[in-house]
């Protein structure tokens, strides 16, 4: 097993250890170097992105089959989402925003202000 540690600059008390097994497969772990948890800062962002999602998907009357079929996506991957079981990659978030017909920029604010309300 090969492994190397990069410096990120403006994060110095946290490393990346990327450990490779081979070159398909690889796994990453954020080790903090640190007294305090420096978790991330909005865990359940996800879980209102998945709100947002399901409001706007509700209000157009569109099952998850078809917004899966429109965003080019499995509908697993639709339901994962709006149960909060997946965190959408920017990628996926982007091709559901466009399933949709509402830019992205409009899910995630829609995300925020779920979040602002404790919801």
């Amino acid at each position: 097993m090969q492994h190397r540690v990069v410096a990120i600059p403006h994060l110095s008390s946290i490393t990346l250890l990327l450990q490779q097994e081979n070159w398909n497969s690889c796994s990453c772990r954020w080790l903090a170097h640190s007294r305090q948890s420096r978790g991330m800062l909005s865990k359940d962002f996800a879980r209102f992105f998945g709100e947002a999602v399901r409001k706007h998907r509700k209000a157009q009357g569109m099952s998850q089959e078809t917004l899966a079929e429109r965003a080019d996506l499995a509908s697993k991957m639709i339901s994962l989402i709006e149960r909060f079981k997946r965190n959408p990659s920017l990628n996926v978030a982007q091709s559901i925003a466009l399933g949709l017909s509402v830019p992205l920029s409009r899910l995630i604010q829609d995300a925020e202000e779920l979040k602002a309300i404790g919801r």
